[in-house]
């Protein structure tokens, strides 16, 4: 017998541990469509949709509503029956149908990449697009059908299985390291593609949604079959390497006479499924769904255990022992001997500097022209970074992967290898500012030309460059310096960061210069159409990226630059960028594609409200 309290206990123990982490895992598990889809009810928008001035369902013939994917069925068929103009037809119909609906909700998705993928899906215009496109290369329709088929059953394959269904497992993986260790690294959200097995676990994870479909038809298959195969994702993130009959028939054999356990498991939750309704799903992202994962990891390892001591055939695979505990000291020093001598290298406290120097140096990471006594300095402090970092695993704090059963490839120990934890010259940060401005422009004027077919010189000024995008990175790298040993922490506040940014930028510019170069008003979590969470997702991602990779790689690269060459070239692009900014400031770069509409604020009332002025 199984106890329920000791495995909340332990969950909650988990929880107040790794919350954020916890949280923002099921948060965009959520998202993405992996599990506890529910919880964002309370920002989806009304199955309905609006026509003709009323709210009506979009039916089938036969009078039953129809989903996202019922929808596209029949555009599908449509043109695979009655060729591309029926299907183009409906698909546009629906279309208009969906854009009526958003723009009459509060938090809509009429605009946006995210909004518009899933708008392309839910209408069938993704396929209409593709099958246009595959009719003209292939001249033939049952060449057409058969491509696309094929195409389309590879994409959904992917989609849903080596990225939704994987993120399942790494999840799994999260949150079983999470119990036992005290620091998760970024590093385990790619443990599935290190260890070389992310498409035999993309497999695992198709087969079980076979035998999933194919259980529901039978009388047993939803109450019984779906708690069989309810550990196939723990036990493919303790074993990817495991085969996928050998993980589903495994998941089977440990939960005979547990499955009912599992199901009051469930059930002991439906207090917080009550609490989740009257919040309106905002308990279940920020503590239910969260709870519950740890709690059923700790559902886990009880039944691995017990499975473990009865020799359950098929229990081997399930070898990774310092999942569940931490290993010895003897243990770790045999397989980290390297690590260890490093460590026992005494540490020697660097003389910090002091005073205006003190505080670049110190707080913003900032080093003044990063001349070779700045450098060497900065290779003193990192080799003392490394060296500290290295105890960590002593100490017990992460998953010991040199111990894993699971093959990684084993990294090189060397401190003097620089990494993101650096200090960054004034030339470096001026050379990286024109760096992330120009990706910032070549990436929205690559969208618009995608997306309308017309190259477009986007931004306020006339260069190639965007600098709320320069501007960004440099805060990034600045203000967050002290932030960079927690991902998370870094995440977060680059998130917050960026929507400042964003927003009074936003708002600068319409006062000062009367136009709107970006509008949200129709994207999902918009604030006053400055700001969106579509955006500040991909702002946080984009930072990440950044501190973690990019800029370290670019630094890397301006290093090798002379100063005598290097402090030059940042003067003419300072002084180019001076001139852009004087002159745009009295002629903005505006017009079609770059100002966001075709009116300019001509006044603002005190409560917000702006007149308006045709150009």
């Amino acid at each position: 017998m199984i106890d329920r309290k000791e495995l909340k206990r332990n969950g909650r123990r988990s929880l107040k541990k790794h919350y954020w982490l916890f949280v923002a895992i099921c948060l965009f598990a959520a998202f993405i469509g992996a599990e506890f889809v529910t919880s964002l009810d309370v920002v989806r928008y009304n199955e309905n949709y609006y026509i003709g001035g009323e709210y009506s369902d979009l039916q089938s013939e036969e009078g039953v509503e129809l989903n996202g994917g019922d929808i596209a069925e029949r555009v599908i068929s449509a043109m695979l029956i009655g060729g591309l103009d029926s299907g183009k037809a409906l698909s546009k119909e629906v279309e208009y149908n969906i854009k009526a609906k958003n723009n009459s909700e509060i938090l809509g998705r009429d605009k946006g990449v995210f909004s518009s993928i899933a708008n392309s899906v839910n209408s069938g215009k993704i396929y209409v697009n593709i099958f246009d496109k595959a009719e003209h290369v292939f001249k033939s329709k049952n060449a057409v059908i058969i491509s696309f088929i094929i195409v389309a059953v590879f994409i959904h394959l992917i989609l849903l299985f080596m990225l939704r269904d994987c993120f399942i497992v790494t999840s799994r993986r999260i949150f079983l390291e999470g119990r036992i260790y005290d620091k998760v690294p970024i590093s385990t959200f790619g443990f599935l593609p290190r260890s070389g097995k992310w498409i035999k676990s993309a497999f695992t994870m198709l087969m079980l949604s076979v035998y999933g479909t194919l259980w529901t038809f039978t009388i047993v298959g939803l109450p019984v079959k779906y708690y069989s195969y309810y550990m196939v994702p723990y036990i493919v993130a303790e074993n990817p390497d495991i085969k996928a009959n050998e993980a589903i028939t495994l998941s089977r054999r440990i939960m005979k006479g547990h499955k009912w356990e599992c199901f009051k498991i469930f059930l002991s939750f439906i207090p917080w499924f009550i609490l989740d309704g009257v919040t309106l799903g905002l308990s279940a992202l920020f503590y239910t769904n969260a709870y519950r994962s740890a709690v059923y990891c700790e559902f886990y390892k009880e039944v691995r255990r017990l499975a473990k001591e009865k020799s359950v055939p098929g229990t081997e695979l399930l070898n990774d022992t310092y999942l569940f505990e931490k290993p010895d000291m003897s243990v770790m020093e045999k397989s980290y001997a390297d690590v260890l001598e490093y460590t026992r290298e005494p540490v020697l406290e660097m003389q910090k500097a002091t005073g205006i120097r003190g505080i670049l140096e110190n707080w913003l990471g900032i080093m003044p022209l990063g001349t070779p006594k700045d450098l060497e300095y900065e290779k003193k402090q990192n080799k003392i970074y490394n060296i500290q970092r290295l105890r960590h695993i002593f100490d017990g704090n992460s998953y010991p992967w040199r111990l894993s059963p699971i093959k990684v490839r084993r990294k090189k120990i060397n401190l003097d290898t620089p990494n993101y934890m650096r200090n960054y010259s004034v030339p470096s940060l001026i050379i990286l500012f024109f760096v992330f401005s120009f990706i910032g422009w070549a990436w929205e004027v690559s969208l618009h030309l995608v997306r309308d077919g017309v190259f477009v010189n986007r931004g306020v000024m006339y260069g190639p460059w965007l600098p709320i995008y320069g501007s960004g990175g440099i805060m990034i790298l600045v203000m967050l310096n002290r932030l960079r040993k927690n991902p998370l922490a870094e995440f977060i506040a680059a998130v917050i960061l960026c929507g400042i940014v964003e927003y009074f930028t936003s708002l600068y510019l319409e006062v000062a210069l009367g136009h709107k170069w970006w509008d949200y008003s129709g994207y999902f979590l918009n604030l006053n159409g400055r700001i969106c969470a579509e955006g500040l997702l991909t702002f946080g991602v984009g930072a990440m990226a950044v501190v973690y990779a990019l800029a370290p790689a670019l630094d890397n690269l301006i290093r090798k630059i002379r100063l005598n060459v290097l402090i030059p070239v940042c003067i003419v692009l300072v002084c180019v960028f001076s001139f852009d900014h004087w002159y745009s400031s009295k002629h903005p770069n505006s017009g079609k594609g770059i100002t966001n509409s075709d009116v300019r604020i001509i006044a603002q009332f005190g409560d917000g409200r702006d007149y308006y002025q045709k150009l």
